[in-house]
């Protein structure tokens, strides 16, 4: 349906070719207030608002493994290329992170059809530390309930089988050493987290987004300076 003032990729049945540049596009919606707002109060994208999220998750609710396989292709191939196209990388793959509970299954599907998939494993490892983030919360690990922190556990154990056998599917597994990190931050190691970081920094050794994750996890736990 077209309504006057609407672009093609926000009508309820957009042109196919218009939705794909869009998807292949990358990056927030620079003329979404809501998105705006988000950013300029959490300082990253609120995913959910996202329309290009929003779109790749329409994929995979449509079990549309092949479309979704494509897009993130492009992406990945435009990486390898030029580690300056990290942002959209990264971005891309966001749109995983607050899938409904119930994608879980069609993300399996897509594992069991495509085993060699670097995007599938990878996406469903960000499935599922979305998840186990949400778990966790940003309160305090004593104020937060044990029931959550189960959770969490459970949902990460999960995310790090994923992320971890994601590596060897491709030759530059950026996004997987960067979720490791994520991952690590709230539920391992710093040696853990050195690790993939060290992974992560040769892949895109002019990141800034990685320096300041690096910065965050070298910060003494109870306050202070190094």
């Amino acid at each position: 349906e077209r309504r006057v003032g609407v672009p093609d990729f926000l009508s309820s049945h957009p042109a196919t070719e218009e939705r794909k540049a869009a998807a292949l596009a990358g990056g927030p919606i620079k003329d979404d207030p809501a998105a705006a707002q988000a950013v300029a109060e959490t300082g990253k994208p609120k995913r959910t608002l996202d329309p290009r999220h929003r779109e790749f998750a329409v994929l995979v609710e449509q079990r549309d493994f092949d479309a979704l396989e494509r897009l993130f292709a492009a992406h990945q191939s435009r990486f390898d290329q030029d580690p300056a196209t990290v942002d959209a990388l990264e971005y891309a793959y966001a749109a995983f992170d607050h899938l409904p509970a119930d994608a879980e299954a069609t993300l399996g599907e897509w594992i069991a059809k495509m085993p060699a998939s670097y995007t599938a494993r990878t996406a469903r490892g960000r499935f599922y530390l979305g998840r186990g983030l949400e778990a966790r919360g940003t309160d305090l690990i004593s104020a937060t309930p044990k029931a959550n922190i189960r959770t969490m556990q459970a949902q990460l154990a999960k995310a790090k089988a994923d992320l971890d056998a994601s590596v060897p599917l491709t030759a530059k597994p950026y996004v997987s050493h960067l979720s490791l990190i994520e991952l690590y931050q709230v539920n391992g190691t710093r040696e853990q987290a050195q690790q993939a970081y060290d992974a992560a920094v040769r892949l895109a050794p002019q990141n800034l987004r990685l320096r300041q994750m690096w910065m965050s996890i070298l910060e003494p736990r109870w306050g202070g300076s190094l």
